[in-house]
């Protein structure tokens, strides 16, 4: 003879229904980001981002390198950028003002040893597109 037995806490039900509100209103913050970022849904991977706004390719590529931190040279580079202030005005401050990127001396944001790095948030963000 057996029997199983089992513990569940009294606030299970409302956890769960909590946590998936909480997923729901996630989404739905991420992807207004996509939308303030400039990018529209639906376009594809390969088409290019207009000149007010970065394509979703160029989000994905820049948000997946900043993994690690990185200088904004070695980003321009990957972006094949050459002008640092359009560069940073179109991509840079807009990663940190909806906070995806971050960086590693806050207090000296011109610093020459200044890096970018992916946030909680940004990743959160990385694997919606991903999805």
């Amino acid at each position: 003879m057996q029997f199983q037995l089992q513990f569940v806490k009294k606030d299970y039900l409302k956890q769960k229904e909590l946590q998936q509100e909480l997923k729901i209103e996630q989404n739905k913050e991420l992807n207004a980001i996509g939308y303030q970022i400039g990018t529209k849904l639906g376009l594809t991977w390969h088409q290019a981002g207009t000149k007010l706004a970065p394509g979703w390719h160029q989000v994905k590529q820049i948000l997946e390198y900043c993994i690690n931190p990185q200088s904004i040279q070695n980003i321009m580079e990957l972006a094949q950028w050459k002008n640092r202030t359009k560069f940073r005005n179109k991509f840079i401050n807009l990663f940190l003002e909806k906070e995806l990127l971050s960086m590693t001396i806050p207090n000296k944001p011109n610093s020459p040893k200044q890096q970018y790095y992916l946030t909680d948030k940004g990743r959160s963000f990385l694997n919606l597109i991903h999805n």
